[in-house]
């Protein structure tokens, strides 16, 4: 399914707008080595008395199977350390970054892999996911999974915002030494003080008021792969996030 609102060389001349100034990306890449240090100490020190909480919680709740009143409360406290625990995943996630693989990664397989999987999610609420993608991008080299999971992060932050009728797409085309994928929809927009710090930890979003660590994971494959990742929102409206890798072919 293609769907195209203006013709390739425009949309590929407003994709290559939306790239941050140097020296913001400069200080995003500053600010995130400092927090994934941070990260890293945190999430090293609360992971393994958490093992041991959650653990009792278990134990304490299977022995009190019968007491359904206490059980339901254990349940949910475990519930709890559970959610803390993933929390700290994303934290080592976040802060531990090995230099990517070099291997070959197909990217129009990639993207159409994206796009399968954000129309899975967004059928059930009426929002349509629309294609544009060039069947002739050149490769890119790194760790596939990791890639995968920084775009469908990005994707689902857009289907978060979106709402019956809404659209988004899935744009991507060649472009100076790479390639660039574009999520593009027509929800809401993002405010500016939002639009600003997206991409940093905890950071508010177009849909809730913090998004944890799944943007700043997000920006942080796509710099570790050597690439680049920024956002653009205005009243038309139409919001876009771009990302940028480079290609060696």
């Amino acid at each position: 399914m293609n769907y195209r609102t203006e013709a390739p060389d425009v949309a590929m001349m407003n994709a290559h707008a939306f790239h941050a100034p140097a020296e913001a990306e400069s200080g995003a890449t500053r600010r995130a080595e400092e927090l994934s240090r941070f990260a890293a100490g945190v999430a090293a020190r609360i992971n393994t008395p958490l093992a041991v909480v959650s653990g009792w919680l278990q134990l304490l709740e299977n022995d009190n199977a019968s007491n359904f009143a206490l059980a339901d409360k254990l349940r949910l406290m475990k519930q709890e350390a559970d959610r803390i625990a993933e929390m700290t995943c994303q934290l080592l996630a976040f802060a531990v970054q090995a230099p990517p693989r070099n291997e070959r990664v197909d990217t129009v397989w990639l993207l159409r892999e994206l796009a399968r999987a954000s129309s899975a999610r967004c059928r059930w609420k009426g929002v349509r996911v629309a294609t544009d993608i060039a069947s002739d991008l050149p490769a890119v080299y790194g760790d596939e999974d990791p890639l995968r999971q920084a775009l469908d992060a990005l994707a689902q932050h857009s289907e978060a915002a979106l709402s019956k009728g809404c659209t988004l797409q899935v744009i991507s085309r060649r472009a100076v030494n790479g390639i660039e994928a574009v999520l593009r929809d027509d929800g809401p927009t993002i405010p500016p003080d939002r639009l600003n710090g997206l991409f940093e930890p905890f950071a508010p979003t177009r849909a809730s008021q913090h998004d944890g660590l799944s943007l700043a994971i997000a920006h942080a494959i796509v710099r570790n792969h050597g690439g680049t990742i920024s956002a653009s929102s205005d009243a038309t409206p139409l919001t876009q996030i771009v990302v940028w890798l480079p290609s060696h072919c």
